[in-house]
């Protein structure tokens, strides 16, 4: 065991969140972490490929992260106390502690062997009885906890157990960290543990996709992601944060006469299927008369009572203090990209 420390000390990077944040966050803009390795494969429910990539290209360092990230951090050592408590594995944590660690099992920044473009921050490392693992811990919240309740983990987790494998691995010839437990509290109450298997096919199939994505943000060219992009508003968003236009260029997308035309038809029958939704909305509402609750056999309907929003009445402030310099108190929001409109040319 002392020999495999010793390899994982002289293979880790000097950037940590614990011990220099803004060093972390400006290396993470040199390549893919674990947990980029989903949306770049469009296997995220949330994040999106565009948005990591877009994010790599841009110069700023954002430290924004949410909330519930923020608590899962700091829950993260009470559950790893009560994984190796309850240790149905057989685990024993790789590095206890150290004087060079602020808290047991951290560790810094770890780069792939042969892709240095690719890099883990893992939660923990261990021996289990089936040998060297990585550890992965997961606070799960009540708004994702259905994910948890299936036999196989959520696929956004189990890809980025897959990335901490294989860039542990890379510096291995043996089976050294073929497998990760990936632990989740649910709820602040139960503890689920999956056992993922390294599944060398798809990491090398991943490798190769996340090469050519790496390409992208290298050469600034994006251009093969269009056949790609994800279908929602966040790459809408994204897309609209990469261009955000310029009074007066006009361009001519010929090549792009068969997505219009498509656009045309698609939009013409959902407004059509919008008209059949308002309709059967309107009959409902009908129904329920003053009622703000219902059951239509096996449905739930609510039909709630909305409080009235305060507003500043604005006209009103203005004639009753003539006097103020209201334009003084007036801000003009940021420029931003409308909607994309279609139409058939001729038509206003």
């Amino acid at each position: 065991m002392k020999e495999l420390i010793e390899k994982i000390r002289k293979i880790e990077e000097p950037f940590s969140f614990h011990t220099d944040r803004e060093g972390m966050l400006q290396r993470r803009k040199k390549g893919f972490g674990s947990t980029d390795w989903a949306p770049l494969l469009s296997s995220h429910p949330y994040r999106k490929s565009l948005e990591v990539i877009m994010d790599k290209k841009t110069e700023s360092i954002a430290d924004d992260a949410p909330l519930i990230a923020e608590v899962g951090s700091h829950m993260e050592s009470f559950i790893r106390a009560k994984f190796y408590e309850k240790n149905d594995y057989g685990c024993s944590p790789l590095i206890e502690s150290s004087e060079d660690k602020s808290a047991p099992g951290e560790y810094n920044l770890i780069p792939h062997a042969v892709h240095p473009f690719l890099y883990a921050n893992v939660d923990d490392l261990a021996i289990s009885k089936h040998g060297s693992c990585v550890v992965e811990i997961k606070n799960v919240s009540s708004y994702v906890q259905k994910q948890w309740s299936e036999i196989d983990p959520p696929r956004y987790h189990w890809i980025q157990c897959q990335a901490h494998m294989a860039i542990l691995g890379s510096h291995f010839d043996d089976d050294s960290f073929d497998h990760c437990l990936l632990v989740g509290m649910l709820n602040n109450r139960d503890t689920k543990v999956f056992l993922i298997q390294r599944d060398d096919a798809f990491i090398n199939q991943a490798i190769d996709l996340l090469g050519r994505r790496w390409n992208m943000v290298q050469e600034g060219d994006v251009s093969d992601l269009m056949w790609e992009l994800e279908g929602d508003d966040k790459t809408l968003d994204a897309v609209k944060a990469m261009y955000p236009g310029q009074e007066g260029l006009e361009a001519d997308i010929a090549d792009m006469e068969p997505d219009a035309a498509e656009y045309i038809q698609k939009s013409g029958e959902l407004k059509e299927l919008e008209k059949e939704v308002k309709q059967l909305k309107a009959r409902i509402a009908f129904s329920m008369g003053n009622a703000v609750k219902g059951t239509a056999g096996g449905f739930k309907i609510s039909y709630p009572i909305m409080k009235g929003r305060e507003r500043v009445d604005v006209e009103g402030a203005r004639v009753a203090h003539p006097d103020i310099d209201w334009a003084s108190f007036s801000k003009r929001g940021k420029d931003f990209r409308g909607g994309l409109r279609i139409s058939f040319k001729g038509r206003k």
